[in-house]
This record gives structure tokens, sequence and C-alpha cells, in this order.
């Protein structure tokens, strides 16, 4: 799993420093050669709140309210529609685990596939608000020690959360402040082998990213103009000739 990420870092960075650094291109022009850009970074996320339930040494049922946790993720995506859209995927880098009360829990995110809207698009040196929606799977298990046989199963769970939140850009640069909210946050879960309780897992997240912007298709934009382009595709429509 470590060599996998440790993978994704390297392409990740080698594909950055191949790319061309030039900010908001289509500030000076709406072209098909500066719809898209490309974007890399990372982002720390942070989920808050959610309380769980498990059976103690005398076999009574407690409360436990869940620990905030971080995880850090690797962000690749772009944005669109001439900086008006943002669609991404957001790989995580580590599994949250809280031990407390005697129980092992681990609440991770997976990696997390959405898009943001941006009513006014991202331009350089200005706030820009968002709202968005992502598929987002999360992964959830309890074990209990003080029982010594309890061990919770593994339990996988898909979410569609609203996601809000502020992007500023300044060059080749973001950096973004965001929310999520799980409004659909209750799961069903054994804490024993006869035991099913509902358990809600943080409703609300934070997250803190740097992306860095990119273009690749830029450069194919003055053939495009001069009509270059369209003659080669001729010339190797009739075959060469």
């Amino acid at each position: 799993m470590m060599k996998l990420k440790t993978t994704i870092l390297f392409l990740t960075t080698a594909t950055c420093c191949n790319g061309i650094a030039v900010g908001q291109v289509y500030v000076e022009q709406q072209s098909r050669h500066r719809f898209a850009q490309t974007l890399v970074g990372l982002d720390l996320y942070s989920s808050r709140g959610g309380t769980t339930s498990f059976i103690n040494a005398s076999g009574n049922i407690e409360q436990l309210s869940l620990e905030p946790s971080f995880a850090p993720r690797v962000i690749i995506g772009g944005t669109h529609f001439w900086g008006h859209a943002d669609f991404y995927i957001a790989i995580p880098l580590s599994n949250p685990t809280m031990q407390r009360s005697g129980q092992e829990i681990t609440n991770s995110p997976g990696v997390e596939t959405g898009m943001k809207i941006y009513p006014w698009r991202i331009e350089e040196k200005k706030i820009r608000p968002y709202v968005g929606t992502s598929l987002f799977p999360y992964f959830y298990s309890q074990d209990n020690s003080r029982r010594g046989d309890t061990f919770g199963p593994d339990k996988s769970y898909v979410r569609l959360p609203v996601l809000a939140g502020l992007t500023y850009n300044r060059g080749s640069h973001l950096l973004e402040l965001g929310l999520t909210y799980k409004y659909n946050n209750e799961i069903s879960y054994h804490i024993s082998a006869s035991e099913k309780t509902t358990i809600e897992t943080p409703p609300l997240s934070f997250s803190f990213s740097y992306r860095y912007i990119f273009d690749t298709t830029l450069s194919a934009e003055k053939d495009w103009q001069s009509g270059e382009t369209q003659a080669l595709t001729k010339r190797l429509g009739n075959g060469g000739h």
C-alpha cells in the first residue's frame, strides 16, 4: 500500500513538472485550448462529530463520542468551462484510527470523486465561493478489546455529501477552505454477534488544500488559429499527400 502511495506522489510530481504553468489563461480569451486546466496538490481532511456504542465489561451498552480525525490526501483534477467547474479525485494517504475506552475504531474516507461549481469563475487574486457534491465512500470498523472476543465487521458505505467552500487564486496556485456536510450520516452496525446498533458517523468535515495549476494544450492554440492543424489533418486524411 505504501509503495502504491509513493508511486502516486511520484507520478503527480512528474506530471506537474512537465506541464506549463500559465495561471488562468481563459481570462484573456475563451477558446477550446483554454477550456480546461490540470490541478494537482494535497489537502488535509478532518472529520468532526458522531457517536457510537459498545458493550462494556459488565455487558451493558455505552455510548462513545467519536474523536476528530485527520487524513492527508492527494488531489488530482482539473478546472473546466473556463474556470467555472472543478472535477477531481481525492486519494487518502492514511486511515485514521481512534483508541478509547477499550475500542479501536477506524472511520476513514475512501477515494472521493467530486465536482465543484463556481458561479463566478476562478480568477487571479480573487476569492471565489463554490458548491458541489461528490461520490464519497467511507470505511468503518470497531473492535472491542475489553471483551476480547468482539471484532467488529469492516463496513463500507457511500454517500453524496453537500460541498461548499472558498477558493483563492494567485498565479499558478490555488488555496482552498472546504466544508463537507454528510446529511445522511447514520449506519447500522453489529457491535457483537447478536447486538446491532445505529452509529452516527461524523456529519461535518473540513479541508484545507493547496493545488498547482498547469496547462498542456495552450501550445497548440497558435497552430489551430493559423489553420496549420486543419491542414495537417487534411493531409493525413489524404494519405500524407
